[in-house]
């Protein structure tokens, strides 16, 4: 069903939390790099994954930005996913070759 299942969410109330790094590979290469952190899904969500991203709330974005923070557990124990809203899309939509725009439209 995840593939057929189109996920929205206000930008204005939340922003999803990302871990930066920059990774030295042995080549020497430098890579700016970035990983989404996820949570235990919740409802709607939970009826199509069993993990979600960890929203943060505004009122937390400068501690979670923050490098001298040491809120960051306490943050994520906030990060509730609210703000989600699933629709029924095209099967299509679960085919990443393609590229149609019909794809995404809910059903």
């Amino acid at each position: 069903m995840c593939g057929r299942t189109r996920l929205t969410a206000d930008p204005e109330a939340v922003a999803a939390a990302f871990g930066l790094a920059e990774v030295s590979k042995a080549t020497g290469e430098v890579i700016d790099s970035c990983a989404v952190i996820t949570r235990q899904a919740e409802p709607p969500l939970d009826a199509i994954h069993d993990r979600q991203p960890a929203i943060i709330h505004r009122a937390d974005y400068a501690a979670w930005l923050d490098p001298a923070s040491r809120d960051a557990q306490a943050i994520l124990a906030r990060a509730r996913g609210h703000a989600f809203v699933t629709a029924a899309v095209n099967p299509a939509m679960g085919d990443a070759r393609n590229k149609s725009p019909e794809a995404a439209e809910v059903l």
